[in-house]
C-alpha cells in the first residue's frame, strides 16, 4: 500500500511509530495472502492502510492551505504519481513478463487486461465487474488483483482534494468541513451494509470505492478536526499509551477472528475496525514517549513500514508465480521463500527506485524532475507493450498450457448436428461459474429458434451439499446460500422448455451433508450425488423438462488436492456413470460433453487453433460459441420432446 509523503510545500513530523503501523497492516496481508486460515481477518490490514492515508493526506492538505493559503493542485498529483508510479511500473513490468512466461493460454488476455487497468488505477472496477471471483475458486488469481486497493487509493488522490476546496469554499471551519465529510463517510458505509442486508455480491462490496470510500474518510475526518494539533509531543501519559495499544490490539483481534464472509464486516464491523486503527494511528502521531511508540518505532517494524508500499506490491505475485507446480518446493519452505524474496525485491525497489525520487535526490545524476518523467515516459509504455505480448503469445514452458503430451491428444473439431425445432423454444442454463463462462460468450447472439437464459453462481452449487478440501467440510458463502434458496423463482419467471444442468466438479470431492462425509468412490458417495440430483429436479418443477450436461474432463495446472481430483479422469468417468445411470432411471437426456470434449477419455487444450479452456476449466470467448453451436440442436430436440413434438 502507498505511503504518502510531503509535497513540496508541506511537510509533516515523522514518527517512526506510523511506519510500525504500516508493518502491521502488511503483515496481515502477507500472511493471510500465504494462509488464509493462519490469519482469516489478515484482508485487514488494507483498512489501516486506507485509514492511515486518509488522514496523512488531509493533514498535507491543511497544511499546505494554512501556509500557503490555497492547494496547489498540480504539486499534489505530481507528487502522488512521483511518490508512487516509478515502483509500481517497476513491478507490472515484472508480472508482464512473469505472465508471458506461466501464465496459462486462455487466460492471457484477461491477465493483459489486468495489468493495463492496474496501471491506469482503475483495476477494482474491472475486477468487479468481471471475472476474477470466480478465477479464485482453483487456484487462478490475477498476479495483479491485489492492485484493486491502489486504484481506490489513487481515485481517493484524484478527488478529494477537489472536493476539499470545493467544501472549504461553502464551509469555513474545520470542525463543519469535518462534518460534511462524516456525512459522505456514513453514506459508504451505509452503502455498504444495505448491499449486504440486499443481497448484493461481496465482490462488489468489497472492490467498490464508493463501498470502501469511508474508510479513508474516517481519516479524513480526523485529519480535520485535530489538525497539526495531531502531531504536537506531549508529555508521557499511561492512558494514552493504553488507549493506543487497545486501539491496535483491537485491529489484530479483528484480523484473527474475522472473515470476508463474516456478516457483521460488512454491517458496520469495518466501520468499528477502522475507528480502532485511527486511535491507533493518533497515538502513533502524535511522537510521545511510551511503550507504543517505542515497540512499533524500533528498528524492525520501522524497516518493514519503510518498505511497506513496494513490498505489497511485490508479495502476490511472488505468491502466484511461485508455486509447487513451478517450483521444487511446497508448504513451509515455499512460503519461507516467498517472503524473502519479496522483502528483498521490496528493499531493493524501495532503495534505487523509490527512496531517491522519495528523498529528491538525483539518480546516476540529472534532476529529480527529469528522472521521474523518463521512468513514466519509457516505463508505462514498456508496461502496455508487455500487456499486449502477453495477449498475443503462449506460454514460454509448454507445461503451463496442457498436461503431458498424449498419443491421443489433437484438437476438437466439433462439427453440429443441424436441427430445426418446431416453433421458437427457450433455454436456461443452470450450475457454477462453467456454464456461465459458456452464457457470457453467447448471451449477446441472437438465435432464430431459442431463447437463451441462465441462473449461475461462481463457486456454488444449486443443492444443499458441501465438498470437502483438504479434510475440511466446506461453508457456503451468504450470496451461495441465498441463490440456493432463489434460483427456483428464476425457473419459475422463465418457465424454460429445458433447464440444462451442468454437472459440477464437486461430485470429484469427499461430500458432506448433514455433518456426514461420504469418501469418493463409496455406494454412499453416489448415494449423496443421486440426492442432489433429485434436488435439482424437484426444485426445477416450473420448467418444461430438465437435462444434464455431463463432467467434460479439465486439466487444472496446479498442484493441490483439489486440482488433482478436478484433473482426474478416473474420478470424472465414476461421477459420469452415477449420473447417466439416475438420468436412465429418471428419464432425463443428457449431452455427453465429456465423450466430445474428452474423446478417448483425453484431455483436449485446443478446439481448432484456440484454446478450449481459460484456465482448463472454463470456455473462452472463441470456444464457447463453437460449443453451444454443438449443444444448441441437442437443446432444441429436447425441447421439442418436451413439447411431445417427435424429433
Amino acid at each position: 500500500m502507498s505511503t504518502p509523503s510531503p509535497s513540496p510545500r508541506a511537510r509533516l513530523p515523522y514518527r517512526p511509530a506510523l511506519d510500525g503501523l504500516r508493518a502491521v497492516a502488511i503483515l496481515g496481508v502477507l500472511v493471510f495472502h500465504l494462509d488464509e486460515n493462519l490469519l482469516p481477518g489478515g484482508w485487514l490490514g488494507v483498512d489501516l492502510f486506507f485509514v492511515l492515508s486518509g488522514f496523512l493526506i488531509t493533514q498535507l492538505l491543511i497544511t499546505e492551505q494554512d501556509r500557503w493559503g490555497r492547494i496547489s493542485l498540480v504539486r499534489f498529483w505530481g507528487a502522488r504519481m512521483r511518490r508512487l508510479l516509478p515502483s509500481l511500473l517497476t513491478v507490472l513490468l515484472a508480472v508482464a513478463v512473469a505472465s508471458w512466461i506461466w501464465t496459462v493460454p486462455g487466460r492471457r488476455s484477461a491477465v493483459a487486461w489486468d495489468i493495463v487497468s492496474s496501471l491506469f488505477y482503475v483495476s477494482n472496477w474491472r475486477f468487479m465487474l468481471g471475472d476474477e471471483q470466480y478465477f479464485e475458486e482453483l487456484a487462478l488469481p490475477s498476479p495483479v488483483r491485489h492492485t484493486w486497493s491502489l486504484s481506490i487509493e489513487e481515485q481517493f488522490y484524484l478527488v478529494f482534494p477537489l472536493l476539499l476546496i470545493a467544501v472549504a469554499v461553502v464551509v469555513r471551519t474545520r470542525r463543519r468541513q469535518a462534518a460534511v465529510f462524516a456525512l459522505l463517510a456514513v453514506a459508504s458505509a451505509g452503502t455498504m451494509a444495505s448491499g449486504y442486508v440486499n443481497g448484493a455480491e461481496i465482490t462488489d462490496l468489497y472492490y467498490s470505492t464508493f463501498t470502501r470510500g469511508f474508510e479513508l474518510l474516517i481519516g479524513v475526518c480526523a485529519a480535520l478536526l485535530l489538525g497539526r494539533s495531531a502531531f504536537a509531543e506531549r508529555p508521557a501519559s499511561h492512558a494514552r499509551d493504553a488507549l493506543a495499544w487497545a486501539g491496535l490490539l483491537s485491529v489484530v483481534a479483528a484480523m484473527a477472528l474475522l472473515s470476508s464472509d463474516s456478516g457483521v464486516v460488512f454491517t458496520g464491523g469495518l466501520v468499528v475496525v477502522c475507528v480502532s486503527a485511527l486511535v491507533a494511528i493518533l497515538g502513533a502521531a502524535g511522537g510521545r514517549p511510551g511503550t507504543f511508540t517505542k515497540v512499533l518505532g524500533s528498528p524492525v517494524p520501522r524497516f518493514l513500514g519503510l518498505i511497506s508500499y513496494p513490498l505489497y506490491l511485490w508479495h502476490w505475485p511472488i505468491i502466484v508465480f511461485l508455486r509447487p507446480d513451478t517450483t521444487p518446493l511446497d508448504g513451509l519452505a515455499l512460503d519461507l521463500v516467498r517472503v524473502g524474496l519479496s522483502v528483498l525485491l521490496a528493499w531493493l525497489t524501495y532503495r534505487y527506485v523509490e527512496a531517491p525520487i522519495r528523498g529528491r535526490r538525483p539518480i546516476f545524476g540529472g534532476s529529480l524532475r527529469g528522472v521521474s518523467r523518463a521512468v513514466t515516459v519509457v516505463a508505462a509504455p514498456l508496461v502496455v507493450a508487455g500487456a499486449v505480448v502477453v495477449a498475443h503469445s503462449q506460454p514460454l514452458h509448454d507445461d503451463v498450457a496442457a498436461p503431458p503430451a498424449s498419443s491421443n491428444q489433437r484438437p476438437l473439431d466439433l462439427t453440429p448436428t443441424p436441427y430445426t425445432a418446431e416453433a421458437r423454444r427457450s433455454a436456461m442454463l443452470l450450475g457454477n461459474s462453467i456454464p456461465f463462462s459458456l452464457y457470457r460468450n453467447v448471451a449477446t447472439r441472437e438465435f432464430r429458434q431459442l431463447s437463451l437464459s441462465e441462473s449461475t453462481h461462481f463457486g456454488c452449487d444449486p443443492f444443499e451439499l458441501q465438498k470437502v478440501v483438504d479434510g475440511e467440510p466446506t461453508e457456503p458463502t451468504r450470496s451461495c446460500t441465498d441463490w440456493r434458496r432463489t434460483w427456483p423463482d428464476a425457473v419459475e419467471a422463465n418457465r424454460p422448455d429445458v433447464l440444462l444442468f451442468f454437472i459440477p466438479q464437486t461430485f470429484v470431492s469427499d461430500l458432506v451433508r448433514d455433518d456426514e462425509v461420504a469418501t469418493f468412490g463409496t455406494s454412499r458417495h453416489d448415494e449423496f450425488i443421486r440426492g442432489a440430483l433429485d434436488e435439482v429436479a424437484a426444485k426445477s418443477r416450473d420448467a418444461r423438462s430438465i437435462a444434464v450436461s455431463t463432467l467434460a474432463c479439465h486439466h487444472i495446472p496446479y498442484d493441490n488436492p483439489e486440482a488433482q481430483q478436478v484433473s482426474d479422469v478416473r474420478r470424472v468417468r465414476a461421477v459420469n456413470a452415477v449420473v447417466a445411470d439416475w438420468a436412465a432411471e429418471k428419464d432425463v437426456p443428457i449431452i455427453d460433453s465429456f465423450a466430445t470434449l474428452c474423446p478417448g477419455g483425453t484431455y483436449q487444450p485446443l478446439l481448432g487453433d484456440d484454446p478450449l479452456y481459460e484456465d482448463g476449466l472454463h470456455f473462452t470467448s472463441e470456444s464457447a460459441p463453437l460449443v453451444w453451436a454443438w449443444m444448441m440442436p441437442q437443446v432444441l430436440r429436447f425441447a421439442d420432446a418436451a413439447h411431445g413434438e417427435a424429433p
